[in-house]
């Protein structure tokens, strides 16, 4: 808009104007919003949908900024050149607003109304543009950003040198460190009421009794086809049970792992029986799968609830003769999500800094 009040105001016409705007500042609106754009969709390489439908969203938006700014902007301009020339009162005034035309006292040339808003521009434009050239060589010679920048022209490369220097470890040994945490209340509205709810019953009884994990275990066909096998797989399954408990207690700094917090078909208050709590799944076949609960006072979202997870997988991944394991819940679903979402960050931010 500024491009186009000062050719307005050089005594080009409207179409003349706008024609210089677009090909000026049009370019570096249509690259800039074009970068911007293309580092959203960079957000699609992201696994976790949500994310990258925020970043397609972004983009869409910028999209119609661009567009408007190249199509809408100056179909206005050319319909009411003279409400977005005139610079009295800053701008902020209704001259040349087709719903209230601004009267004039005397007599008027309908026929060059431009031409005479260019003359009155052409001369207000050329005495604030004096004013402000002074004005602003006052305030640079009193700034110490000019000399600033002198010296960062004059010393490009070592300040690049030193920026990579400075990024490269920060990247090397920060970046693997750095630790995440998951859970359902951050993708919640802070003040709805199901947040309020699911709050108080996290405070009442405990993250891990409201987000519970549990074990699904998939035995061998041939091990349950009868019921001395069935029984002899129970009892085995059990032990396997009480030495995945020994294996994940090795964190002192939560509470301990027992045995009895596993409940199942085969094990129940740490002790195996043949009679415990679950049920077996008929899904793919007769007694094709069973499932333990885990019941334990650990947030599953936080970085020790992760630790813990990682440790129960790592136990599970040693008692792979006895049945199929698999670590089911909302803990570890997150983390999962969350933890390749975050592999995907370097390569997002190369891209990014490609585009740019």
């Amino acid at each position: 808009l500024t491009r186009f009040q000062k050719e307005v105001a050089a005594g080009r016409s409207a179409e003349r104007a706008v024609e210089i705007m677009l090909g000026t500042s049009g370019k570096i609106v249509l690259v800039s919003g074009l970068t911007l754009l293309l580092c959203f969709l960079m957000m699609l390489i992201l696994p976790a949908t949500f994310i990258a439908t925020m970043g397609v969203s972004a983009a869409c938006t910028v999209l119609t900024a661009i567009l408007a700014a190249l199509t809408l902007t100056p179909l206005l301009l050319l319909t009411f050149p003279a409400f977005f020339s005139g610079d009295r009162n800053w701008g902020l005034s209704v001259d040349g607003c087709c719903c209230c035309p601004r009267r004039s006292r005397g007599p008027t040339n309908s026929a060059a109304p431009m031409e005479g808003l260019a003359l009155q521009l052409n001369t207000s434009v050329q005495s604030s543009e004096i004013d402000h050239t002074e004005a602003l060589n006052q305030r640079m010679a009193k700034s110490c950003w000019p000399r600033f920048g002198d010296w960062m022209q004059r010393l490009s490369l070592p300040v690049l040198v030193a920026l990579v220097a400075v990024a490269a470890p920060f990247g090397a040994l920060s970046l693997p460190r750095l630790t995440y945490s998951a859970g359902l209340v951050p993708f919640m509205p802070t003040d709805a009421a199901a947040t309020k709810t699911v709050l108080a019953l996290q405070e009442a009884f405990g993250v891990g009794a409201l987000f519970p994990t549990s074990l699904i275990l998939v035995p061998p066909r041939e091990r349950v086809a009868t019921q001395e096998g069935r029984d002899s797989w129970l009892n085995e399954s059990c032990v396997a049970l009480r030495t995945i408990a020994r294996d994940v207690n090795t964190d002192p700094s939560v509470p301990p792992f027992s045995a009895s917090a596993f409940t199942g078909p085969m094990i129940l208050n740490g002790g195996c029986t043949r009679a415990g709590l679950g049920a077996w799944s008929d899904v793919g076949g007769l007694y094709s799968a069973t499932q333990v609960t885990i019941t334990y006072a650990v947030d599953p979202f936080s970085t020790e609830g992760q630790r813990w997870v990682t440790r129960m997988r790592d136990a599970l991944a040693r008692q792979t003769s006895m049945a199929a394991w698999y670590l089911a819940g909302e803990g570890p679903n997150q983390m999962d999500a969350a933890s390749e979402t975050f592999k995907s960050f370097p390569t997002m931010i190369l891209l990014m800094m490609g585009v740019v």
